[in-house]
């Protein structure tokens, strides 16, 4: 794992710490060999390299892909943010899927509606609106279409801070069923999702 020297220790300690147990869950576990058997990451590559910890200074960051050209893609995490292993593994799962998506087709993150897709895929998957998730902000769980209302909400406001919004509602609305039907490389919804 790549590290940023202006992370404080104790910081930097931590995000270690659960991004090495986070490595034994057993969807990001299944994600790393998808990407792997993909030919998106090197197969000799160990999963710790996916991951760098850096510092964000951001109370509404916590974690992100990155795919800058010539590269090896990475999953960046906020050690400043990231304080509990089963964030840290949401985090992780949701930028894994975003991950997968580049890998099918680098495109995906060219145009507001291909960004849309990602972001319902990452909601969907990566648990954040499991129930418990759901419960815990205050949301009602137990209302019919609970857990696409959030997915919803929450790939609505991740296009919002695309550079490419202009129109994600909309863009929202035309992906949506597609993209939360699509549950690769799982091939169903994993467990935590819901």
């Amino acid at each position: 794992m790549l590290e940023s020297q202006t992370i404080p220790e104790m910081d930097r300690l931590n995000c270690k710490m659960f991004v090495r147990n986070a490595l034994r869950d057993p969807e990001v576990r299944h994600l790393i060999t998808s990407l792997k058997s993909g030919g998106c990451i090197p197969p000799q590559m160990k999963g710790s390299d996916l991951f760098r910890c850096v510092r964000c200074n951001s109370q509404h960051q916590f974690a992100g892909f990155s795919a800058s050209p010539g590269d090896v893609p990475q999953v960046v995490l906020c050690a400043d943010q990231n304080n509990n292993q089963n964030d840290v593994v949401l985090n992780l799962v949701h930028e894994m899927v975003h991950f997968f998506d580049w890998c099918r087709g680098p495109e995906t993150f060219h145009t507001e509606k291909t960004i849309a897709c990602t972001e319902v895929r990452a909601a969907a998957l990566s648990g954040d609106c499991a129930e418990f998730q759901e419960r815990m902000r205050g949301h009602a769980t137990n209302v019919p279409a609970a857990h696409m209302t959030c997915v919803r909400r929450h790939a609505l406001l991740s296009v919002r801070r695309s550079p490419l919004a202009t129109e994600p509602e909309k863009a929202i609305n035309e992906v949506f069923e597609r993209c939360y039907e699509d549950t690769s490389p799982f091939q169903t919804y994993p467990k935590r999702s819901y």
